[in-house]
């Protein structure tokens, strides 16, 4: 459904360009406005309206147009590459696609060459700059929050690599702590177990001895005995004679 969404025939997309230019709010770098995400946003909801595409939003409305711009943007390099290749006015490359004079009409001069130095001192007119179109960037919030971060940098404070003799010390002093509660913590263990084992009485030990010779019987024979002992003990008329 979303890829269908920025199929369009060339009339639709002539109209689609044509309101983008009528909101340079989108476009124009110079106005005001241009980074107020309330006025881009706006203008995109009309774009998208105008349009009369179901599930065509606003989001859709910029990203359509960023694919677009990729595509002038490698148009107006292939006519620069043409040109320094030496070949004459009438082999110029000329773009193909026929909204691309639409685009170059409003959006060339706000396309801006970002001549690169090469090591031998050379520009280098292959990359270009053009305007940015995201309903969410803002610059300006991406200056502050790189300032706050070198602040934060600035005011931690650097710990040293190597510990004191103050600090070796302070962990030898730990380390014997930790092991003196842990042996009171087993010595404490020892004394419980010890204390349990004081109190068995001969009913614990006939018990271990039941368990002992059920342990020696097959697994069935064994259940069923454990039952039975059970349920004899439990008899309402036993009476000892």
């Amino acid at each position: 459904m979303t890829s269908n969404i920025f199929k369009m025939c060339d009339r639709d997309t002539i109209k689609f360009i044509q309101l983008y230019e009528s909101e340079p709010i989108l476009w124009d770098r110079t106005l005001k406005n241009y980074k107020s995400r309330e006025c881009r946003g706006a203008a995109a909801k009309r774009i998208a309206k105008t349009m009369g595409i179901d599930g065509f939003t606003e989001v859709h409305v910029l990203i359509k147009f960023k694919n677009l711009r990729s595509s002038y943007l490698q148009e107006l390099k292939k006519i620069r590459q043409s040109k320094k290749s030496g070949t004459s006015t009438d082999e110029v490359y000329t773009p193909k696609v026929i909204w691309f004079k639409v685009m170059d009409s409003f959006l060339r001069p706000h396309v801006k060459s970002r001549d690169a130095q090469s090591n031998l001192g050379e520009a280098d007119e292959n990359s270009t700059e053009e305007p940015s179109n995201e309903l969410h960037e803002d610059e300006s919030s991406s200056s502050t929050s790189r300032e706050s971060r070198e602040e934060l940098s600035q005011k931690r404070t650097v710990q040293p690599d190597n510990p004191t003799t103050s600090q070796i010390k302070k962990m030898r002093l730990k380390t014997i702590a930790d092991r003196g509660s842990a042996m009171e913590k087993l010595d404490e263990i020892s004394k419980r177990a010890a204390s349990n084992a004081q109190q068995l009485d001969s009913f614990d030990h006939f018990g271990n001895y039941i368990a002992s010779l059920l342990r020696s019987l097959p697994e069935n024979r064994s259940s069923h005995l454990q039952a039975e002992i059970v349920a004899l003990i439990l008899k309402p008329n036993n009476k000892v004679n």
